[in-house]
C-alpha cells in the first residue's frame, strides 16, 4: 500500500513440529520450552496500560502495568513493567496483530525478559514477553481453567504446579489470589445465537437470547483468533448495544473468531454457551476514544489505478541478506500478490514492478514507503517478537482530528531462515513445494498480504487467514468466504470512504 499511517500491525505465524499438520496448525512448543527464556516468571493481573513514544520518536510502545501474585523465577516485586509494541498516541496509532494486546483485568502467566526496544528514560526496569501474544498461559473469567499456548488445557493449581518444576524453586507469594465472586445460583442460560454467521470488526450485531443475563451489563467472552480458538477474548464495553434480561445484542470485535463464547453477568453469573458464533473473516480496527475505527486503505502516489506499490530491499547492512539475491524469493512475492489481485481486483505491484532500495528496514521508520525486506541483526525478529515468529508486517496510521484512521505506510519484514542467519532453525522453502522439513515462504507471505489488507486472523485451519504455519505444507489459494470476503470489504470499504 503505497501511503498507508501510524498504526503498526505485527503479525506472527506460530510454527509446528509436526510435519502431518495442516498449514494452519496449533504451535506445538512444550511448556518448559515456553519458561525458559525468561529471566522472570510471575502470575499476575494487567493493572493498567498507557502508551507512549520510543526514544527516537517514531515507534510507539504500550507499558502494562502487572499485578504480581506469584514469582516462579526472578526476583520477588509487587509489580512488573511489561512493555510491548504497539499503542495509540494521539491521532497516531500502532497496533500489533496478533497484538499483546492485554486488557484491563487480564489475569495469567506471563515470561519475561529484558526489553530491547528504543525506550526512552525512566524505562530501565522494563521487560517484554518471551511471545507477541503477552501471556503464556492465560484464565479463563472463573480462574479455574488454564489455556496454554501449546492449545493444552489445565487447571490453575496445575499450571502452577509446572511452572514451581519448570523454574526447580517454590514460587514466593506476593500477594493473594482474588478468586472471583462467582453466582452459581444464577446462571445465564443461552437458548440461541443469531444470525450464525458473521464478520468481525465491521460492526455486524450478534443477538444472544436466553434467561437469567441479568440486569445490569456484564461482559460477553468470544474465542481469541490470535491463539487459534483455543482461549477467550473480552469484548469492550462500547462492543455492547444492550443488555436485558433475555437477550443481548453485540457488534463482534475484531479479535473474535469461531467458536462458543460464554457471558458473565453484573451480578457474577457464568454461562458457557453451546452454539458456536461463526466469524467468516475478521478486519483490523483501531481502539482510540473509546470506539472503534476500520482503517481505510489510501492509495497516494500510486499509479492511479487502486492498486499499491511494495519495493523490495537489497540491503545486507547487519548481516542483512537482499531479496535479490535469494533465488525464487521475488518470484514467490509476485505470486502472493497475483493470488490477491486476481481475487479482488486490486492491483499490488511487487517486484519487477518496483525499484529495489538499500533502506534498513528496522520496525519504527515511518517514510511513506512500503517496503519488503529479510530482518537483519539490529532489528531480529526473533528477539523483537519471540522465536515462534516467521515475520511481521508492519502497518502505519494516521487521522487528522476526528477523521478516519487511514493507513499510510506498510513494511513487511521476514525472518533470514537458516540459509542466511547460522543461528535460525527455519528452512524456507522457495519452490512452492516445501520438503517435510521446510516452511512455505510463499505461504507465508500470501498470508502477510492479507494483513497489509488489514484482515485479522481467522479459527478456521484451511483458510489463509489462520493464525499458524507449519512445516512441509503449502496454501496458495484464497478462499470466497473468508479471505476474498475481506479482501473486498478493504477494497470497497476504502474506496467509498
Amino acid at each position: 500500500m503505497q501511503k498507508l499511517s501510524c498504526l503498526t500491525t505485527l503479525f506472527f505465524i506460530l510454527l509446528a513440529s509436526n510435519p502431518s499438520y495442516t498449514q494452519c496448525s496449533l504451535v506445538a512448543t512444550a511448556f518448559e520450552d515456553l519458561l525458559a527464556p525468561g529471566t522472570t516468571v510471575v502470575e499476575s493481573r494487567v493493572k493498567s496500560a498507557a502508551s507512549f513514544r520510543g526514544s527516537a520518536g517514531e515507534m510507539i510502545y504500550t507499558r502494562y502495568e502487572l499485578e504480581v501474585y506469584q514469582v516462579f523465577k526472578g526476583n520477588a516485586r509487587r509489580s512488573v513493567d511489561l512493555v510491548a509494541l504497539g499503542g495509540v498516541v494521539g491521532d497516531a496509532a500502532i497496533q500489533v496483530a496478533p497484538s499483546t494486546g492485554l486488557q484491563v483485568n487480564d489475569v495469567g502467566l506471563f515470561a519475561l525478559k529484558p526489553s530491547v526496544y528504543d525506550l526512552p528514560r525512566g524505562y530501565g526496569q522494563a521487560l517484554q514477553s518471551v511471545v507477541p501474544q503477552g501471556a503464556i498461559v492465560t484464565y479463563d473469567p472463573t480462574a479455574e481453567e488454564a489455556y496454554l499456548l501449546n492449545g493444552k488445557t489445565m487447571s490453575r493449581a496445575a499450571v502452577c504446579e509446572a511452572a514451581a518444576s519448570a523454574a526447580g524453586r517454590s514460587p514466593v507469594r506476593v500477594r493473594e489470589f482474588p478468586a472471583p465472586a462467582l453466582n452459581r445460583s444464577m446462571v445465564p442460560q443461552i437458548d440461541s445465537i443469531t444470525p450464525e454467521w458473521v464478520a468481525a470488526g465491521v460492526g455486524e450485531v450478534i443477538t444472544i437470547h436466553g434467561a437469567n443475563f441479568g440486569e445490569g451489563t456484564g461482559t460477553i467472552f468470544f474465542r481469541d483468533a490470535d491463539r487459534g480458538g483455543q482461549v477467550y477474548t473480552a469484548a469492550l464495553p462500547w462492543h455492547i448495544v444492550s443488555w436485558t434480561m433475555t437477550a443481548i445484542e453485540i457488534k463482534v470485535p475484531h479479535k473474535a473468531g469461531s467458536g462458543t463464547p460464554l457471558i458473565l453477568t453484573s451480578s457474577g453469573g457464568i454461562g458457557f454457551s453451546p452454539f458456536s458464533v461463526n466469524v467468516t473473516y475478521a478486519y483490523n480496527n483501531v481502539m482510540s476514544s473509546g470506539a472503534f475505527y476500520e482503517p481505510k486503505l489510501i492509495d497516494h502516489n500510486s499509479r492511479d489505478d487502486g492498486g499499491y506499490l511494495f519495493t523490495l530491499s537489497d540491503n545486507t547492512e547487519h548481516n542483512g541478506v537482499s531479496l535479490a539475491a535469494v533465488e525464487g524469493a521475488i518470484e514467490a512475492l509476485n505470486a502472493a500478490a497475483a493470488a490477491w489481485q486476481d481475487s479482488i481486483g486490486l492491483p499490488i505491484y511487487i517486484g519487477d514492478d518496483c525499484p529495489m532500495v538499500s533502506t534498513t528496514v528496522n520496525g519504527s521508520s515511518n517514510d511513506g514507503q512500503n517496503i519488503i525486506s529479510f530482518d537483519h541483526d539490529e532489528w531480529d525478529i526473533r528477539e523483537q517478537l519471540g522465536e515462534q515468529v516467521l515475520a511481521a508486517t508492519i502497518s502505519r496510521y494516521a487521522r487528522c482530528g476526528d477523521s478516519e484512521w487511514e493507513l499510510t505506510d506498510v513494511d513487511m519484514v521476514i525472518r533470514r531462515g537458516a540459509q542466511h542467519n547460522e543461528t535460525d532453525d527455519v528452512v524456507w522453502s522457495f519452490s512452492g513445494l516445501p520438503a517435510a522439513d521446510e516452511l512455505d515462504f510463499q505461504s507465508v507471505v500470501l498470508h502477510e498480504l492479507g494483513h497489509a489488507l488489514q484482515l485479522q486472523h481467522v479459527v478456521n485451519p484451511e483458510g489463509v487467514m489462520h493464525y499458524a504455519a507449519t512445516f512441509g505444507a503449502a496454501h496458495h489459494e484464497l478462499g470466497f468466504e473468508d479471505d476474498i470476503a475481506g479482501g473486498l470489504h478493504a477494497m470497497m470499504g476504502s474506496r467509498a470512504y
